[in-house]
């Protein structure tokens, strides 16, 4: 008998929605996959310096300062022509990177990239951000299988390009599913219909920052059927930004003789003054933005009503009305059988669009926001799994290989960053530490030259390699050791000290009123055991409020030892106790932060985190006291948990790390250029000075905070 075909692995499915200025990627569970700084969203956005590929996120900034090596609107780019993505750009106009046409008459991006002048074509570029995206869902992307939300009119070459960039980017598999049906499946999925009686008809329109999507679709008890559905892949909220752009750029040549070059800075200002404007236009009657630095020596007004930008966009609002006409066309529903109309995506927060929905349709419906404007169409696809369709597509095996290389190209200069941020603290902290307790020990005679070579070092480009890197390091902090060994021993001998004293104070804890702790074998009852344990707690926590921090941490310790010895609890008890050892838990690990004690702060945390997975508190201090001990990859790891469970309450704290971690060689970077520029040793000791309090680390309270 032939041999049973291995069994095949399962993917994770998720579900991706890809706009032209924002990607959101969902779970089947409706959890949204955040980026890597904690957002909802990942720009659509790809840019290139030196040897760095900057995706997503990391390419906003660049957008602004290093344009002309910045792709933007990468997904209306696939399956097109050379004219064709020549004609999509010109409808943004502002400076951006130069698309020619290669040998064979397809369009590429020519950009400056490690150390040349590279083309990548939109599949490319596509693949490159669908890679940072996967990586932000899993640390290997074959594991995973995507469903794309794609617009209903997509044509087969545009199908066809980003199912290439798809496997470019290293998916296990990928399914496409129209952006109505994904709507429409959201939409069932929130509100199911459990009885055929109640099946209901509604439309559901998207306007989007480029195109508009509407759909009339029947919801029953076995699903939704998509009735009629209409597209326009130009129509969309820009279409008004460049009426009103086209308004002010006449009205700037006329009053101040100035002529905006489309691909220009200055472009790129008006223009997003223009969407700012249209934004308040949305909420108020008049409006008015203020624009710098689009003429010379001069900064502008730009000020419009919301009834002439209702003139300006009148074309648009008609569209918009038309499209939603032509959906009643090709079915034999009528308007008055639409129960509802849900509208999602940012165009439809402009009144005029909302008013040319409802002439079409009719005053008898409600426009309803049950969708949620920005997730809605990821969170549908990826419940669209049954529904998707794929074709097999082939791809170049230089274009995966190259994809590869990238990839690898980013992780050495990621860890070379880590390298140079590792360097760059240690110089800082060992400054600080001349004014701190045995900081007479530290001879700066010696000292000042090795940290200024090091500074030097890390300020300048010589570290081109990750081998470099590491060995400069490790050799640096080997000979900084070496000269401050007098230092280094007082503070080991400091620590050991405290170590001690805190294994003094918790044994004296422990004999203390032996008879009820340590040699107390009685079976107290629950309430009289749980006095004890809340005595020493209360104790404890007047002694940290006392800043009395080692009493605190040998009193929590106590309370800990009677929690230990309750019996026969009821459910209602056992959780009382529980609650109230995980409280002692987070203070045991807030008092050994207080006290440098990093090691025992990150073992109480997991000892809290054993009793309750999801606690912020625990996921916090522990990921402090992660960062206290340099291991960034678990203190990153913590923060991002935290931030799924409760985003609102520790987001500030987990940027704090995401600064430490990431934004560290960005500011590396800007402070190379002003040594470069100031070039004086006094001015980089007096700015590393000045940094010292805002050290990359994550820090801690300046004043004790009460316990739990």
């Amino acid at each position: 008998m032939p041999a049973a075909d291995a069994e095949t692995p399962t993917l994770d499915f998720v579900g991706l929605d890809i706009g032209s200025k924002q990607c959101v990627v969902a779970r089947p569970s409706g959890d949204i996959v955040l980026n890597e700084l904690g957002g909802m969203t990942t720009a659509t956005l790809v840019s290139f310096k030196d040897k760095e590929r900057l995706l997503g996120e990391a390419a906003v900034l660049a957008s602004s300062t290093n344009p002309t090596n910045t792709v933007d609107y990468v997904n209306l780019l696939l399956g097109k022509t050379f004219d064709q993505v020549m004609h999509q750009l010109q409808a943004f106009p502002c400076q951006r990177s130069n698309f020619k046409a290669n040998d064979a008459g397809l369009p590429v991006a020519s950009v400056e990239y490690n150390g040349s002048t590279v083309e990548f074509s939109p599949v490319q570029l596509m693949a490159m951000l669908l890679a940072k995206i996967g990586g932000n869902v899993a640390s290997d992307r074959s594991s995973l299988k995507v469903g794309v939300a794609i617009p209903p009119g997509w044509s087969a070459a545009e199908q066809t390009a980003l199912l290439q960039a798809i496997k470019i980017a290293g998916f296990g598999a990928a399914s496409l599913v129209s952006k109505d049906v994904a709507l429409a499946r959201c939409y069932h999925q929130k509100h199911p219909v459990k009885d055929e009686a109640a099946a209901k008809t509604i439309a559901i329109v998207d306007v989007g920052h480029v195109s508009t999507t509407a759909a009339l679709v029947r919801f029953s008890a076995t699903g939704e059927t998509i009735l009629a559905r209409a597209y326009d892949g130009a129509l969309g909220s820009a279409n008004y930004d460049r009426h009103l752009y086209t308004h002010f750029e006449a009205k700037l040549k006329a009053s101040h003789g100035v002529q905006i070059q489309p691909e220009s800075r200055q472009s790129r200002r008006l223009l997003l003054a223009c969407e700012q404007l249209k934004k308040l236009l949305s909420t108020i009657p008049d409006a008015v933005v203020h624009v710098e630095n689009v003429v010379p020596d001069a900064d502008i007004t730009l000020s419009m009503t919301k009834t002439e930008l209702e003139q300006l966009g009148h074309v648009e609002t008609t569209a918009i009305r038309e499209l939603m006409e032509g959906l009643f066309a090709q079915t034999d529903v009528a308007p008055a059988d639409i129960a509802t109309v849900e509208i999602v995506g940012g165009g439809t927060r402009m009144p005029l669009v909302q008013d040319a929905i409802t002439k079409a349709i009719g005053a008898h419906v409600t426009l309803g926001r049950m969708l949620d404007s920005a997730t809605a169409v990821a969170v549908g696809a990826a419940l669209s799994d049954d529904v998707g369709m794929f074709f097999d597509v082939s791809v170049h095996d230089g274009d995966v290989a190259l994809e590869k290389s990238m990839q690898d190209l980013d992780h050495n200069m990621t860890m070379l960053a880590n390298k140079r941020n590792e360097i760059e603290t240690f110089v800082y902290d060992m400054r600080a530490k001349q004014g701190q307790k045995h900081g007479h020990l530290i001879d700066s005679a010696v000292v000042a030259p090795l940290l200024d070579a090091a500074e030097d070092w890390f300020y300048s480009d010589d570290a081109a390699t990750l081998e470099e890197a590491t060995v400069r390091v490790d050799q640096f902090k080997t000979d900084i050791r070496n000269a401050c060994q007098a230092y280094f021993a007082a503070v080991e001998k400091d620590e050991k000290e405290l170590e001690h004293q805190l294994e003094v104070e918790a044994q004296k804890a422990a004999l203390e009123n032996k008879d009820d702790d340590d040699h107390d074998f009685r079976k107290l009852k629950t309430p009289d055991r749980m006095r004890l344990v809340v005595k020493n707690k209360d104790e404890g926590n007047e002694l940290f409020r006392g800043g009395n921090i080692q009493h605190a941490a040998a009193r929590y310790v106590k309370a800990l030892t009677h929690a230990t010895k309750f019996f026969d609890l009821r459910p209602d008890e056992a959780a009382e106790v529980k609650a109230i050892k995980l409280s002692l838990y987070l203070n045991l690990a807030q008092c050994y932060l207080k006290l440098e004690s990093w090691q025992k702060a990150v073992v109480n945390c997991k000892d809290a985190l054993d009793l309750d997975p999801t606690n912020t508190k625990a996921l916090y201090r522990r990921a402090l006291g992660y960062e206290r001990l340099k291991d960034y990859a678990a203190a990153f790891e913590d923060s991002q948990v935290s931030v799924l469970v409760e985003p609102v309450h520790v987001l500030t704290c987990v940027r704090r790390l995401v600064e430490s971690v990431y934004v560290g060689p960005w500011r590396q970077g800007r402070r190379r250029a002003e040594r470069s520029v100031e070039g004086a040793h006094e001015k980089t000791r007096s700015h590393g000075k000045e940094d010292v309090g805002e050290s990359l680390c994550l820090g801690e309270p300046q004043a004790p905070r009460p316990c739990s």
